[in-house]
């Protein structure tokens, strides 16, 4: 017969491996991970897209697999999106000419 795993039954992590895994976690915040399905959303695209880009390593988009699952950080959407804004600068070089 199977026993029903309590929480309380799971070794504590050390200081040590803490540390490791989260040195500032006290002082550093945290930092928003997404699921393919908002980071698509975030971004305007289909999810499909995301996994092809990810297969094909068509943009340095990182992201993070935890278990099956991908993730994705806020920031480096953000960052994403920001390097390929366009439009901006070329308005403004065109009312120069």
């Amino acid at each position: 017969m199977k026993q029903k795993l309590i929480k309380s039954d799971l070794p504590k992590p050390s200081s040590a491996y803490a540390n490791l895994v989260a040195p500032n976690a006290g002082s550093a915040p945290s930092v928003p991970l997404l699921t393919e399905q908002q980071a698509a959303e975030f971004l305007n695209i289909r999810p499909g897209t995301l996994a092809c880009w990810r297969v094909n390593k068509r943009y340095p988009l990182p992201y993070m697999k935890i278990g099956r699952s991908v993730r994705y950080r806020l920031s480096d959407l953000e960052a994403f999106a920001a390097a390929r804004e366009q439009g901006a600068d070329d308005l403004a070089q065109g009312d120069e000419q």
